[in-house]
């Protein structure tokens, strides 16, 4: 009876064997790695392994093994294979506990290994048969943690050990098929501190049950890489974590193919690399720093078949004798070395291997450490591609103009001086769009960023700029149509003055302006807008050497285009357009004379709406307004007036879609877009005034839209004259008038009546220099319309001249020479049916359709004026308003409605009298929407004016006699009631106030009487007694005013408080009784309250 306790757990392929060796058959079921023996401490571990992988240990590994321990490990495997063991981490008593490895079942055979000590990592031993013995003895002193084995059964004839840095596998019989039934393993140990790179070449098994499985170390028991069957296409499939890595090859008994090439690789894990891109850099490990001593780097390139590879040292610093560089001209150390370097080498060292691999390797063995080198390589084929570094050059694919051939890949390196960058323009391209292609990148290798990528054909031009010095083009072609391939030209730049804009507008400037420019150089400009725009260019300042410094305009980005501007010497507000959406503009000095240069500014413009406005008026509109665009738009318009006006911008309709449409208007200031306006709304009459001299309107719709868009006015604006006006009606004068205007005025006035309105200009006291100063009025907006009227010189009688539509513009113009006191103007908005202007001495008028009802809605304006000497008294024989409604007549006492209100009226009178206290007189009849009535009816007289007001209230002021032609003042001196009585009735006023000391006549003015005594009952002034015409003891301090209102308001505030009338001497106060609203109103007009 035998008797065995189990103490550790071991794989199925464990037979655990009785110690005199009989009754095996019995036990082959039994799992155990090692027994002690009924009774005793000693250990039985004598095990036998007939799987074709396998694992074993020490007795209690990891823990440490007994004393007298003696375990005999038999493997034996199919007959035909060998067996591979691996021995990891082998740790024991190094004088007397050993394992030893046998190549056979007996310790007679061959030994394959000793280990004792501490032995790390893997140690290794294949046997050259199916049989192998592994004997670990330890005596009865000190003892260690032993070891742990792995096996695996390998076909004779393939797989193997490898320590090389580099090298090849094959399947068994590649490229022949391989056999049935193989098992095949490859152990590759390299260096440590360096990692495996495994790399398919070719493959093709069995797709169900042939594979290749790559480990990440010597056992199976490791992670598992990858597991390649069926077809594989080449590159790499795996990359250790150590140094250390295991394929196993096996085929089954059916199909077989013809296997696999593979090749591995060594990279340093602090150095070297594997480069398969066509083009490509790498350095020295540290580069620009010292690299480390002791380094051993392998680069290793390889690139389609077909090519060669060209390598280029740059910067290369080692220290001679202990550091350097081979290259060699295929994957392996043992190939050709194609060049050697080392010690400081200042130019440029090329090498070009002779097929598609080769290897870089970098070796530093003590010494001083140095930067080492940066290298660049690229594959070269020997019909395209190449190295420019010429500040400018043309690049072009194969046979260009002609088919370009199939299967290329060409590189183009473009290296210009440092510090400029490099500006490529591809003008023409035309390829096989699904595979063919030009890839353009920031630098000299495939890893820089993309700029460009083209493929199939372009609209207008391919543009890139470098943010450096080096730029790669990589041209592929496959094996499908070809067509003619790409034409592109390059330049070298100065990024501090030169540069690429793709804003929609911008300003551009030579280097330093305005101070002078440098010698030698040479700035390329670059504009580029939305694809449907094209560039406006207005260069506004050009001075430059004549001879040999200038700028040139092309109409495109490349020289080769059409030349629009070549300009040299001196030279201002140059514009040219370009016929595309790009533009360059290069401008070049020489070593000699400079100058200021220049200063441009572009702006773009769509080819379907928008545009450049440069006339010191005009009018634009969006598309198709006032109907509604029927398309999606993205329009700018440019306004640009001379240098010191400003634009008067008047949006005077726009009507928008608001979730998909806007309008913005930008302020050009300090060569800077400011938003002064942006809507998606609608609105009418939006004013808007710029900074500066420039102006941009912006307007873009997403939709087709059920709006009309948007009609826009503008004129130049001079800072000190001019403006925009749309009162019903006002005044504007010349600069300073009644004194001279300024030489070289230049002064436009936009008047805008409402729509279905016409306006009547009165051109007043006109006096200029009669050969060059003028003044034009226009038949609408601009300039380029019909002229309505021109004035130079001196005219005595007013001139009035009236627009045929709502527009009218006034421009009025000084030269250098005389200049005089210019001019008033006065215009009143018109309906065709109503107002007007009068200029006689009487006349009369009435409201619409009078005595028939008045319409609705109607304003009308009946502007009266007379010579200067006269007053105007206005009769109104019969006024009936609209009791319901808000219906009025406003009479003021002057040619605006800025002027004092003389009276406003409601309802009903009969024959009421009103009198100005000038030579003007202005009505405004207002009607609302709700009822009518017949009106009014209305005459005028003009008569020599004895008495006027002066002052900023109606009705009030200082009072001022007419004698001898000549207006003066009256003094205080006695001046009482009703002397202030007779005045006011002189001036048409029914009632009268308390007079007062105005004390502000003008010294130049005579004081024409004094001691004034009325009764009251006289018609005149002059019918009191008084001193003789300018005699009297006073001064202008004590000229008389006084208040033709008889009514005021007493309280803290303007326009409310007690109401008090004046009387027979004395204020006093209004019984509230039956005072409803028209009472109020009465009084109200007669307090200059509306």
């Amino acid at each position: 009876m035998l008797n065995f306790l189990v103490v550790t757990l071991c794989s199925s392929a464990v037979i655990c064997a009785p110690r005199n060796g009989s009754e095996q058959s019995q036990l082959d079921n039994l799992d155990a790695s090692f027994a002690l023996l009924p009774g005793t401490d000693e250990i039985e571990c004598d095990v036998y392994y007939t799987e074709m992988t396998g694992s074993f240990n020490s007795p209690r590994y990891p823990s440490q093994y007994p004393n007298k321990a003696d375990c005999h490990h038999y493997i034996t495997v199919a007959a035909g294979y060998t067996i591979n063991l691996i021995v990891k981490d082998f740790q024991s008593e190094s004088c007397c506990d050993y394992l030893k490895v046998y190549d056979g079942n007996t310790i007679d055979e061959p030994a394959l290994l000793e280990l004792r000590g501490s032995v790390p990592g893997d140690s290794i031993a294949r046997s050259t048969g199916s049989k192998m013995l592994i004997y670990f003895h330890s005596d009865e002193s000190v003892t260690d943690s032993g070891f742990e084995a792995f096996y695996v059964a390998s076909s004779t004839g393939c797989g193997g050990n490898f320590t090389d840095m580099t090298g090849s596998l094959f399947s068994p019989n590649y490229p022949s098929n391989y056999h049935l039934t193989v098992d095949c393993y490859y152990y590759i140990t390299v260096a440590t501190g360096y990692i495996i790179e495994f790399i398919i070449k070719d493959f093709r098994t069995e797709s169900c049950c042939d594979y290749l499985k790559v480990y990440d170390g010597t056992t199976i028991n490791q992670e598992l890489l990858v597991d390649l069957r069926g077809h594989v296409s080449a590159g790499t499939v795996g990359m250790s974590t150590t140094n250390k890595m295991m394929i196993h090859f096996h085929s089954d008994g059916t199909v077989t193919d013809y296997g696999f090439d593979a090749q591995y690789i060594t990279l340093s894990q602090s150095c070297g690399g594997y480069h398969t891109e066509m083009a490509g850099s790498f350095n020295s490990p540290n580069f620009p720093g010292t690299y480390p001593i002791n380094s051993n780097c392998y680069y290793y390139i390889t690139v389609t078949p077909g090519f060669v590879i060209r390598i280029i040292f740059k910067n290369f610093q080692t220290d001679s004798g202990f550091a350097f560089v081979k290259v060699y001209n295929g994957i392996s150390k043992n190939t050709e070395s194609l060049i050697e370097l080392e010690g400081s080498i200042l130019d440029d060292r090329t090498a070009i291997s002779t097929s598609n691999t080769m290897l870089v390797y970098f070796h530093s063995d003590g010494g001083i450490s140095y930067s080492g080198f940066t290298a660049h390589y690229m594959a070269q084929s020997s019909e395209c591609g190449g190295y420019y570094t010429d500040v400018t050059g043309t690049l072009t694919s194969p046979n260009y103009p002609s088919n370009y051939p199939n299967y290329i890949d060409c590189y183009y390196y473009i290296t210009v001086s440092t510090g400029y960058i490099i500006q490529l323009t591809v003008d023409d391209f035309c390829t096989e769009a699904c595979c063919d292609f030009l890839m353009v990148y920031d630098g000299d290798d495939i890893n820089s960023d993309v700029l460009l990528d083209i493929r199939g054909s372009i609209s207008g031009d391919g543009i890139a700029r470098s943010t450096g010095n080096k730029m790669l083009l990589y041209f592929h072609t496959d094996s499908g149509t070809s067509y003619y391939g790409y034409r592109a030209y390059y330049s070298a730049i100065n990024p501090v003055y030169s540069g690429h804009y793709n804003n929609l507008t911008g300003v551009l400037h030579s280097p330093n302006f305005p101070n002078d420019y440098p010698n030698r150089a040479d700035s390329f400009y670059y504009i580029t807008v939305d694809s449907g725009y094209v560039v406006h260019l207005q260069v506004t300042d050009f001075e430059a050497e004549f001879c040999c410094d200038y700028l040139k305009v092309y109409d495109g980005h490349t020289n080769g285009q059409p030349l629009l501007l070549d300009l040299k010497g001196s030279h201002s507000n140059v514009e040219t357009v370009s016929t595309q959406n790009v533009m360059l503009l290069h401008f070049h000095s020489d070593t000699s004379i400079t100058d200021s240069g220049f200063q441009a500014y572009y702006f773009s413009m769509s080819t379907s709406c928008g545009g450049f406005f440069a006339d010191m008026t005009s009018t634009f509109t969006s598309p198709s307004y006032p109907s509604n665009w029927n398309y999606y738009a993205d329009c700018n318009y440019y306004i640009t007036v001379p240098t010191g006006y400003l634009i008067q911008l008047i949006l005077t309709d726009f009507q928008l879609q608001s979730w998909s449409d806007s309008i913005e208007v930008y302020d050009w200031h300090s060569n800077s877009r400011y938003t002064l306006f942006e809507s998606q709304q609608y609105g009418s009459n939006k004013i808007l005034t710029s900074t500066e001299n420039k102006l941009i309107v912006h307007f873009s719709t997403v939709y087709s839209g059920t709006f009309s868009g948007f009609e826009a006015y503008y004129f130049a604006l001079s800072p000190d004259c001019g403006g925009y006006y749309t009162n019903m009606t006002e005044s504007f004068t010349s600069q300073n008038h009644p004194d001279d205007y300024p030489n070289n005025a230049d002064c436009y006035y936009l008047i805008n009546a409402p729509p279905d309105h016409v306006i009547q200009l009165i051109v007043e006291d006109f006096k200029t220099e009669s050969c060059c100063d003028s003044l034009q009025v226009y038949d609408g907006y601009s300039v380029n319309q019909q002229t309505l009227l021109q004035l130079r010189g001196t005219v005595p009688e007013d001139s009035s001249v009236k627009s045929m539509g709502q527009l009218m513009l006034v421009h009025f113009q000084s030269d250098v020479g005389v200049t005089d006191s210019g001019f008033r103007a006065h215009y009143i908005a018109l309906t065709t049916d109503c107002g007007g202007h009068f200029s006689d001495l009487m006349g009369s008028f009435s409201s619409s359709n009078y005595p028939y009802d008045y319409p609705n809605n109607v304003d009308c304006y009946f502007y009266i004026t007379v010579p200067t000497e006269y007053a105007i008294t206005i009769i109104l024989k019969e006024v009936h308003l609209s009791a319901t409604s808000y219906d009025y007549l406003t009479v003021f006492d002057g040619d605006t409605e800025n002027h004092p209100m003389i009276k406003q009226l409601f309802g009903d009178y009969i024959n009421y009298r009103l009198r100005s206290t000038g030579n003007q007189m202005l009505l405004h009849f207002h009607t609302d929407s709700s009822g009518t009535n017949i009106g009014f009816d209305a005459s005028y007289t003009a008569e020599i004016c004895e008495v006027r007001l002066v002052g900023s209230e109606s009705g009030k002021g200082r009072l001022e006699i007419y004698h001898d032609e000549i207006w003066g003042t009256v003094c205080n001196d006695n001046f009482e009631a009703q002397d202030a009585q007779v005045a006011c009735m002189a001036l048409g006023f029914s009632s009268y106030g308390p007079p007062y000391t105005a004390g502000d006549g003008p010294d130049s003015n005579p004081i024409w009487l004094d001691d004034v005594a009325c009764d009251g009952d006289e018609l005149s002034l002059t019918d009191c007694m008084h001193t003789e015409w300018g005699q009297h003891n006073c001064v202008h301090g004590e000229d008389v005013g006084i208040d033709c209102r008889g009514v005021r308001l007493v309280g803290p505030d303007v326009d409310r408080g007690r109401l008090e009338i004046y009387h027979d001497g004395q204020w006093g106060t209004i019984c509230n009784n039956d005072f409803g609203p028209n009472e109020a109103k009465v009084a109200c007009s007669f307090t200059v309250m509306t």
